[in-house]
């Protein structure tokens, strides 16, 4: 469910945003790229065409004053409130969800999270795109198509 600041329901999809966690109420907060205001607050959520973003200069101040702050999100479209669990690519094989999370104490980047390997044979390897993110409760999956 999607908790909308004087929006009507729906009026988010199709449009950009920046989501991050909010430790405070427990769920995800979705920011404007134009105006940076907070539009709406979700449990579950579903985006496509995604940038994972961290601020280094964010990041560098939580390592020194180790104190959270918001300075890592990710960047979609809003497909809408639910975590949709369907994605196909174009040969109808069903998408790779792989689990991803960031610490700013471990890393500058979202890494997946899990037995996941690349081509290197890591399993934790860095993630910047995805065709789309599922965010379920407190857990983010990037979407693989390919």
């Amino acid at each position: 469910m999607i908790r909308y600041y004087n929006r009507p329901t729906g009026d988010l999809v199709g449009q950009r945003v920046y989501v991050y966690r909010n430790l405070t109420n427990n769920c995800w907060s979705l920011k404007s790229l134009k105006t940076g205001r907070v539009l709406a607050h979700a449990g579950n959520l579903t985006l496509k065409d995604v940038i994972f973003k961290v601020s280094e200069a964010g990041r560098q101040r939580v390592i020194r004053d180790k104190r959270k702050n918001v300075h890592a999100g990710i960047v979609g479209t809003v497909m809408g409130p639910v975590a949709r669990e369907d994605w196909i690519n174009s040969s109808g094989v069903p998408a790779r969800k792989i689990p991803v999370t960031y610490n700013p104490y471990k890393g500058p980047t979202f890494v997946t999270k899990g037995p996941y390997r690349n081509d290197l044979g890591y399993t934790r390897f860095p993630v910047n795109r995805s065709d789309g993110a599922i965010f379920k409760g407190s857990s983010v999956y990037a979407v693989d198509l390919d």
